[in-house]
């Protein structure tokens, strides 16, 4: 069993996830290295932005866990999820999460976000917006997957008593948390996959809400996103969102930076 078995939300399965840990003082961890899918490297692990910094901090003698898309859909109400059902504690967290919230997700996706969500907020309603149509993949015969266009969804969990719940929680369970902004990118850049416009303007209004968590709390960073990329983003993003070996580098050398500037157990 590890750590995110109890956690609402379907299991992971697709091979993705990164769980690891290293800690001399039992239940009790410096940093938590949190991460939806952008913190992985599919073709090689091992570069991953986020396996580099917590092995950073292993060899400094940091205590670290490192989760990396422990769910299916993995975001801020997994993280919550877990630091209210775990008994583990942090003092400091690296986040990159709070994506899926907003972007264009199948309807099937959408009900796995509201059960997470219900675990945390069950009389609170959260209004469903209906995107555009969006080419999806879909499972198809003998473990293979098919596209197919299909209207997409979103949740709308940018407001108060959700938002100031995340802070909240973020307060109790860290001295400092570093929420990473999602790369948003101009509509006409060059992506492998095609993205309905509904996702460019997501992804700046998930932004917008991790900003929005920072400004209410002197224990919450925000860090921009890089923006930009109108004609070329191939060498940073093959999909619009998820990092290619050059950007998991950039990512790493960037976090690494902040953290030295804030953390002081980090040099």
């Amino acid at each position: 069993m590890n750590a995110f078995d109890r956690v609402a939300g379907r299991p992971n399965y697709t091979g993705d996830c990164i769980l690891d840990a290293t800690s001399s003082r039992g239940r009790s961890f410096d940093v938590l290295i949190f991460a939806d899918s952008r913190g992985v490297l599919l073709d090689r692990p091992q570069a991953s932005w986020t396996v580099k910094l917590f092995r950073d901090l292993r060899r400094q003698g940091v205590s670290a866990m490192l989760a990396v898309r422990p769910k299916d859909q993995t975001g801020l109400f997994t993280l919550v999820n877990f630091l209210e059902r775990s008994r583990l504690r942090f003092k400091y967290a690296v986040c990159q999460a709070g994506l899926i919230e907003f972007t264009p997700r199948t309807e099937a996706l959408l009900a796995d976000l509201i059960v997470q969500k219900n675990v945390l907020f069950p009389d609170t309603d959260l209004q469903t917006r209906r995107l555009d149509r969006s080419l999806v993949l879909k499972p198809a015969g003998s473990g293979g997957a098919e596209a197919a266009y299909e209207t997409t969804w979103a949740l709308d969990v940018d407001v108060p008593a959700v938002t100031d719940a995340f802070v909240g929680t973020l307060e109790r369970h860290f001295a400092y948390t570093l929420l990473l902004g999602a790369l948003e990118l101009d509509p006409r850049a060059k992506i492998a996959r095609l993205r309905p416009q509904s996702f460019f303007d997501q992804v700046c209004r998930s932004n917008r809400c991790l900003k929005s968590l920072a400004e209410r709390s002197f224990a919450v960073h925000y860090v921009e996103p890089i923006k930009g990329w109108a004609s070329d983003s191939t060498a940073f993003v093959h999909d619009g969102a998820h990092y290619t070996p050059a950007m998991h580098d950039r990512m790493y050398r960037a976090v690494k930076s902040v953290l030295l500037a804030n953390v002081p157990l980090v040099s």
